[in-house]
């Protein structure tokens, strides 16, 4: 039984049709009624098939049967949210889900997340990417108290950047940690790294912790600001002495040990290479890389936070893009992939691999674009898959039913390309010479295999131009 029939049966939620997503972003399209549709956090119903097909913020395309909801079923009227004890059951039904039958799961399309890869994409080869730069990198220890701690993490001074993983610890466990500094114990330091222009510190590894504290201090376990009620913190599962205690109603001397109890953090910074500041990518990997293993643009997002990954964000909902590469990846991938069609577009001449090092550079170097740069990089974006998506269709990126990484890259630059230097393109003319060159063995070659490698790369965007030259 998929996992949205499951919720509905256990949560006794009276749908004919479920079906379930865990960003609440994409679906299959409801044909029974009432229907259901179901994310992590909640779910929306719709009587009829009336109210469905008029609900706004909801975009149907019959030709892909699929139901595509940029702001999430969260954003629905009418949404109701689960209880903590629902959240728990539906990540239960998840986790069992994907260690019984993980291919399974994705190629049901109920979630496309989780541990493995989340798309099925050809046109890159990771496995083959090494990383051959050398960092000179300092760090230095400070001893911060609980108290000093939780004051810095209120004003921001310390701070967790938006796009890092959620808080997954439970009250337990949270409950744990605040046990361990009452009886003195030490509990594991945390990796920061600080800001050059602000002064700022920014979390590498411990959030888990940190948020743990700054929840305790304030009395409320993970506040949701989409919920309307919060949960107050009470230690639980712990000695006798601290069960049921908030900070407030915690023992005077008790309250006094929490409040002076030390948390050690190294500050890491890099010094050289100076003009890129990359090393702090490769720690936050290595620092990461227990249970679920991050991908790499969810790194990115966490330490290259700014006006260019917002962007991104921006571009990845835009309605053309979606039609060409399909479902919102919960890994980020599609973001990644965006990522790496402006920044060969800006930087072509500049590559050398590994591309993981390629992006990584330009994600730091363009973290705050200028309003000039958003523009120009939001008019190509937009009107190349506008017109990739009129001309050719959703198979623009699909020499065979797959999409390909390599493709968008050399297609959308190319034709990026084009469109600047003639604005009125002979569409039949644009849609024969990319057939020919999606058959081109030569181009084919550069797609399948290696593709990360500066020959190969050179080759690929060098067939793109003289196919498209002519136009």
């Amino acid at each position: 039984m998929k996992i949205a029939a499951q919720i509905n049966n256990l949560l006794n939620l009276g749908a004919e049709h479920s079906y379930y997503y865990k960003n609440g972003t994409w679906y299959h399209i409801s044909k029974n009624f009432p229907a259901v549709l179901i994310d992590s956090n909640g779910y929306v119903s719709f009587d009829t098939e009336e109210i469905y097909l008029s609900t706004e913020g909801i975009k149907i395309s019959i030709e892909t049967n699929q139901v595509h909801i940029p702001s999430g079923i969260a954003s629905i009227p009418g949404y109701q949210p689960f209880s903590d004890e629902e959240i728990a059951l539906i990540r239960e039904l998840e986790l069992k889900r994907i260690s019984s039958s993980p291919k399974k799961a994705a190629q049901e399309g109920e979630t496309y997340d989780l541990f493995a890869d989340d798309l099925v994409l050809e046109g890159e080869d990771r496995d083959d990417e090494t990383n051959t730069v050398q960092y000179d990198i300092s760090s230095y220890g400070a001893d911060y108290s609980v108290d000093g701690l939780v004051k810095r993490l209120k004003r921001g001074d310390i701070f967790t950047p938006d796009f890092q993983r959620d808080y997954v610890w439970n009250q337990s466990e949270a409950s744990r940690l605040i046990e361990s500094l009452l009886l003195g114990l030490p509990i594991p330091g945390v990796f920061l790294a600080k800001e050059p222009n602000t002064n700022k510190l920014f979390v590498i590894d411990g959030q888990q912790r940190l948020r743990s504290l700054q929840f305790f201090y304030e009395e409320f376990f993970n506040p949701k600001p989409t919920k309307g009620t919060k949960k107050i913190f009470k230690l639980v599962k712990v000695q006798k002495k601290f069960e049921g205690k908030t900070y407030s109603t915690l023992e005077e001397s008790d309250r006094i040990k929490l409040d002076d109890s030390i948390v050690h953090a190294t500050i890491v910074k890099q010094e050289s290479p100076d003009e890129d500041n990359t090393s702090i990518y490769h720690v936050f990997e290595r620092l990461n890389s227990g249970g679920k293993k991050l991908a790499p643009q969810e790194i990115r997002a966490a330490i290259y936070f700014g006006g260019l990954n917002e962007l991104i964000l921006e571009l990845n909902n835009h309605p053309s893009w979606r039609e060409l590469f399909g479902p919102v990846s919960v890994r980020l991938r599609d973001q990644e992939i965006i990522l790496r069609v402006l920044a060969v577009y800006f930087n072509n001449q500049n590559y050398t691999k590994p591309m993981v090092e390629f992006l990584n550079k330009f994600n730091k170097k363009h973290r705050n674009p200028t309003d000039d740069f958003k523009k120009i990089s939001r008019d190509i974006f937009k009107k190349t898959h506008d017109f990739l998506l009129r001309t050719v269709g959703r198979t623009a990126f699909r020499p065979d039913r797959t999409v390909n990484i390599a493709v968008i890259e050399a297609v959308s630059v190319g034709t990026a390309r084009l469109l600047n230097r003639n604005a009125s393109v002979n569409e039949i003319e644009f849609v024969q010479a990319h057939q020919e060159l999606l058959r081109d063995p030569s181009f084919l070659k550069t797609i399948q295999g290696g593709t990360s490698d500066e020959t190969v790369f050179n080759e690929r965007h060098g067939l793109v131009e003289q196919y498209f030259s002519r136009l």
